[in-house]
């Protein structure tokens, strides 16, 4: 399976949506562009996940090949993967993203239009559209994404290991989870259920009518930063884009800041 006929463009909302012919009259999807129309926040990833948990299903109706091109000066091949009609709708029906009826209809009315003339099939141009053309163009965009998105989660993981001797253990889960799912591109795991509410200096310091460096020299001074007290996150400077440790209060370190606020102003 090597060549491919443009056989129909339609939108899908704000999406256009391509529909590929084989030699056999069959028509294909890419695993980009169903992921895109699903609103996929990685449409790749987001989609080879779902295959991965569905593999029984999914393997049959899919096929991967490799596409050649020209990237400036240098012949670039690339693994794709294709699926076929009832691939489609397998996948909307075990995706649980809000769109995934409304885009199996979508797919079921176009396929069957084509089948019954109501729609025409694309002529090419010029010889036979190749689908090599579009795809590496979209795997290109594809690839800058997820590795600025893996830049993005080597960060934050940098800054979870930089701090993780001062940080709460929810925060460094937090941290950790939040990195994973960036390079993904879909939620997967539980957070951590942190039930208490939570006080920053600024807050507690707005509620006592002082400032904030004075709520910070009080914590120390009465060793407050303690987990009995708060817990450490990381948080953006006010300063800068860098992220920095600041340690926020429960209830019972927002009442001991007051007690000893009230000592230290009655003296």
């Amino acid at each position: 399976m090597e060549n491919f006929t443009l056989a129909k463009s339609q939108n899908f909302g704000n999406v256009q949506c391509d529909f590929w012919c084989d030699d056999n009259s069959e028509i294909w999807m890419t695993r980009d562009q169903i992921g895109t129309a699903l609103e996929y926040k990685n449409p790749y990833d987001g989609i080879r996940v779902l295959h991965n948990r569905n593999k029984d299903r999914l393997d049959k109706y899919s096929t991967p090949f490799k596409l050649t091109g020209v990237e400036g000066t240098r012949d670039i091949t690339r693994a794709m993967t294709v699926y076929s009609t009832k691939g489609v709708y397998e996948i909307c029906r075990w995706s649980r993203q809000p769109k995934a009826d409304a885009f199996m209809d979508f797919v079921w009315e176009v396929i069957d239009n084509l089948r019954l003339g109501k729609l025409k099939i694309i002529q090419p141009e010029s010889g036979q559209l190749k689908l090599q053309e579009l795809e590496i163009k979209g795997k290109n965009a594809e690839a800058r994404l997820r590795n600025s998105k893996a830049r993005q989660a080597k960060l934050i993981l940098t800054e979870a290991g930089k701090y993780k001797n001062i940080l709460s253990v929810e925060a460094v889960e937090l941290l950790t989870i939040n990195a994973f799912e960036l390079i993904i591109g879909e939620k997967t795991i539980q957070r951590p259920q942190i039930e208490r509410k939570y006080y920053s200096a600024t807050e507690i310091a707005g509620e006592l009518g002082t400032t904030p460096n004075k709520i910070g020299r009080l914590s120390n001074k009465y060793q407050i930063k303690k987990d009995e007290y708060g817990m450490t996150v990381l948080d953006k400077s006010q300063y800068s884009s860098k992220q920095v440790a600041n340690f926020i209060y429960n209830e019972k370190g927002k009442s001991r800041l007051s007690e000893v606020y009230r000592i230290e102003t009655n003296n």
